[in-house]
């Protein structure tokens, strides 16, 4: 073992520290401070830009969605999602939300009615719904941001989103 002067030149050696520190007995910062996460409340993830909220389905093809922000994936908070359009509400399932590159929601729905979703058959044009019967919904920017913010307006709560063509969407805050 090699004579070591100092305990600071033997944790220099330990890590193959350039030569020209070891035994010059200049101070070196220490290395910094693991980062802390920050931790998001619903109020923090509200307040971010909309590019900067996810907007995620459970995987259970419900009416259940998550909202998180976008720097910290694992902070969700659970909303139940309906339908509504013009004065009629109904219940519906989401699946396959994400934003594309412009930041507008995109995703399919359904309403869980069986009579509700022969009537969204019949009155949709073909070409809106995917082959096994589901809407596709894409709700642009703008229409997300506002209903965000009337989500906000409601601490949070509840909000609707218009999804357009007389489509909307109604978010209420999980327990």
């Amino acid at each position: 073992m090699k004579n070591i002067r100092n305990f600071d030149e033997y944790l220099f050696e330990a890590v193959d520290a350039p030569a020209e520190l070891l035994g010059s007995g200049a101070d070196v910062a220490s290395p910094p401070a693991p980062t802390v996460a920050k931790t998001y409340t619903l109020a923090d993830t509200l307040n971010l830009p909309t590019k900067d909220i996810l907007v995620r389905n459970s995987t259970g093809n419900n009416n259940i969605i998550f909202l998180s922000p976008a720097a910290s994936p694992k902070t969700l908070f659970k909303y139940m999602v309906d339908g509504t359009y013009s004065w009629f509400d109904f219940d519906i399932s989401v699946r396959n939300l994400s934003k594309d590159k412009a930041g507008n929601l995109i995703g399919e729905a359904q309403p869980q009615s069986s009579v509700v979703r022969k009537a969204m058959s019949t009155l949709v044009p073909a070409e809106n719904l995917t082959k096994d019967g589901w809407l596709k919904l894409i709700v642009p920017i703008d229409k997300l941001q506002s209903g965000l913010a009337e989500v906000k307006k409601n601490g949070g709560k509840s909000g609707k989103i218009d999804a357009g063509y007389g489509v909307g969407v109604q978010l209420t805050l999980a327990s």
